[in-house]
């Protein structure tokens, strides 16, 4: 009856991280070029040689900021001026105060586009994680069965897990599929692959093994890891071994981020609905399959190399299947369904925080750029160069923050 029950998961995908570069060099001259606009005389010659030999005072500052009809955004610019070195006329040069100007708008813009990443990701665990929890109480309500008035767990392994905010995952790794291994194979340094799994500084891995024809076999090889509720995501790595004379090197292939709370592989929730057993039907693992993007060095040498048909098949497969130690009834699941309870209230005050950070950033962001955003405009990932007609606007240009 309850092989049947099937709990819902949604598929996580992987997201792409290449980033625009804009360097502060290019953001610094375009300030320099807009800032000598605005400091022509009568609108037509051009002082740019005197402004750059002579020293301003932030008054000047204040004066060029109205002109350009941007004075929201003075105290961001008088934060900048308070940074400079301090000296008894309080006067600094054009190149001195737009090199700190172009620092502050790269480090703001870093900082927004590190929270907004964070809140994205927080989004996405937390969206799961929720739509977990609505799963296992659908089934539950299914089943007539009640959580909150049963016995979660023996008390010892309750107290064990509250007190340490921790789960013990076991992790049953099968194989690696879809990743060409006939280049490796062809070196005589080659010893294997290797995965490793990790948050932070904790990580743990399989030792190296070496396999023929195009599949990773991992012999159904297990890692623990301790992870806690008040966590996001792990890595996964696949690595090549290589010998070299001072020991072994290793490259990084594929890789991807996975929430362990969300990914805990349904045959085994769902075993654990056999509550009418003295134990639950766990002794046969059925693996889950994981794409691992591969992970693409500029080496030319590169066995990815950069023909288009090296790029025919972007991900290695992985089959692997998450348990969690100590699990054996349904009374854990009615434990595990309270434990992810916690953790979507812990992620959802985590989610506001971060989302607050983004927001202040961005604040400050759109305020730096307010007298030059007729050349420049960001967005979560990059700073923008606007297309060259826009950069013929006139200085009296408004840009009012909205």
């Amino acid at each position: 009856m309850y092989e049947s029950i099937k709990i819902n998961f949604m598929q996580e995908g992987v997201t792409n991280t290449n980033k625009k570069i804009v360097t502060r060099e290019t953001i610094f001259n375009i300030l320099k070029e807009e800032y000598e606009k605005g400091s022509q005389k009568n609108g037509k010659e051009k002082t740019a040689k005197k402004v750059n030999m002579d020293t301003l005072g932030f008054a000047d500052i204040t004066v060029w900021f109205y002109k350009r009809n941007c004075q929201q955004g003075l105290e961001e610019a008088k934060y900048i001026w308070e940074l400079l070195p301090a000296n008894p006329m309080q006067r600094h040069t054009v190149d001195e105060y737009l090199e700190v100007y172009a620092k502050e708008i790269i480090d703001k813009h870093n900082k927004f586009s590190l929270n907004h990443s964070k809140y994205r990701k927080l989004e996405n665990i937390l969206n799961r994680t929720h739509a977990l929890i609505q799963s296992l109480n659908e089934i539950f309500t299914e089943l007539n069965l009640n959580p909150e008035s049963e016995d979660s767990r023996a008390s010892n392994l309750d107290d064990q897990v509250n007190s340490s905010e921790k789960f013990e995952f076991i992790i049953h790794l099968k194989s690696i599929e879809g990743h060409d291994l006939t280049p490796v194979f062809q070196r005589s340094d080659f010893l294997g692959h290797h995965i490793e799994i990790g948050y932070k500084d904790q990580i743990v891995m399989t030792e190296s093994e070496m396999t023929e024809g195009n599949q990773i076999d991992f012999q159904d090889k297990t890692l623990e890891f301790e992870f806690s509720l008040k966590e996001g995501s792990v890595f996964i790595h696949l690595y090549e071994d290589y010998l070299t004379e001072g020991g072994t090197i290793k490259k990084l292939v594929a890789q991807r981020n996975l929430d362990l709370f969300t990914n805990v592989n349904q045959k085994f929730l769902n075993d654990l609905l056999a509550f009418d057993q003295e134990v639950a039907r766990l002794d046969e693992v059925k693996y889950d399959l994981y794409h691992l993007k591969k992970f693409v060095t500029e080496d030319p040498n590169s066995r990815y190399g950069d023909q288009e048909d090296n790029f025919k098949e972007n991900y290695a497969k992985l089959k692997m299947s998450i348990h969690i130690a100590g699990f054996t009834g349904c009374n854990d699941l009615f434990f595990f369904f309270k434990q992810l309870q916690k953790r979507k209230a812990f992620l959802e005050d985590k989610i506001k925080s971060v989302k607050m950070k983004a927001s202040g950033y961005k604040q400050k962001l759109m305020l730096l750029l307010l007298p030059f955003n007729n050349i420049l405009s960001f967005n979560e990932k990059n700073i923008i160069i606007k297309e060259a007609p826009e950069r013929h606007r006139t200085s009296g240009t408004t840009c009012n923050l909205f």
